[in-house]
């Protein structure tokens, strides 16, 4: 049994510890919650589009059947585009189709990928979770990077440190930290996916976070967040109070 002596100090050690987190912690609030998780389902558009993209590049008379049946195996244009090269070969897909998937996702992964290179992170951060999830979300294995932030909150630098299984990835914390010292980072944004497309954050997530924290704690580089992105949405841990 705790004595409410040391349950007060706790309580406020752990409120004197919130005061001092940097203020620019507080923009993360908006990414709370995540949209109630719902199976991924293709609007006709993106038949349509996927469609002129493929007779765009003079891909024949049956581009609308094919691209039909590859957002019907992928789920939608996004999860296509997404889609790893084997497993279009997987599904049918010809040389020429993937070439078109591969370009225009290369495009739409730059023109989102910009705002977040040119502006503070902070203020753009609806930037930073488009450019997430177009990156993440349809990825049938989890992906862990790292968005690692200067004093100013610009992104330095932004890779992907560890690649897992379907349920899982293994980051060892003292490879993320010596990453961030020799980019100079002062700040981590950490983000992972979920293929379930559950964006809730497991035991294990929650784990790796404080590991990682308190790696980098004595090395004054903070933790931003750990954002963790599905196609169903994407919940901040910040903000859900569990960092």
């Amino acid at each position: 049994m705790t004595m409410p002596g040391l349950q007060e100090t706790k309580a406020g050690s752990r409120r004197a510890r919130q005061a001092q987190a940097p203020r620019a912690y507080a923009p993360l609030a908006y990414a709370a919650q995540a949209s109630a998780p719902r199976p991924a389902r293709s609007s006709p558009n993106d038949k349509d589009l996927l469609a002129e993209l493929y007779r765009a590049h003079g891909l024949g008379a049956r581009s609308r059947q094919r691209a039909a049946r590859l957002v019907e195996q992928t789920g939608s244009i996004g999860a296509a585009l997404s889609t790893p090269e084997a497993r279009l070969r997987h599904l049918g897909a010809t040389p020429a189709e993937i070439e078109v998937l591969h370009l225009v996702g290369s495009a739409v992964s730059l023109s989102l990928k910009r705002p977040v290179d040119e502006r503070p992170l902070l203020s753009s951060l609806f930037s930073v979770i488009d450019y997430l999830h177009a990156e993440m979300a349809y990825r049938t294995t989890e992906v862990f990077r790292v968005l690692f932030v200067n004093s100013r909150l610009r992104l330095i630098h932004d890779e992907v440190m560890a690649i897992g299984s379907i349920g899982s990835v293994e980051v060892h914390p003292r490879t993320v930290i010596t990453r961030a010292l020799e980019v100079n980072a002062r700040n981590l944004l950490l983000v992972h996916n979920h293929p379930s497309g559950d964006p809730s954050p497991t035991r294990d997530d929650i784990q790796l976070t404080v590991r990682i924290r308190n790696a980098a704690l004595p090395l004054d580089i903070g933790v931003l967040d750990h954002l963790v992105i599905a196609q169903s949405g994407h919940v901040s841990l910040r903000s859900q109070g569990l960092i």
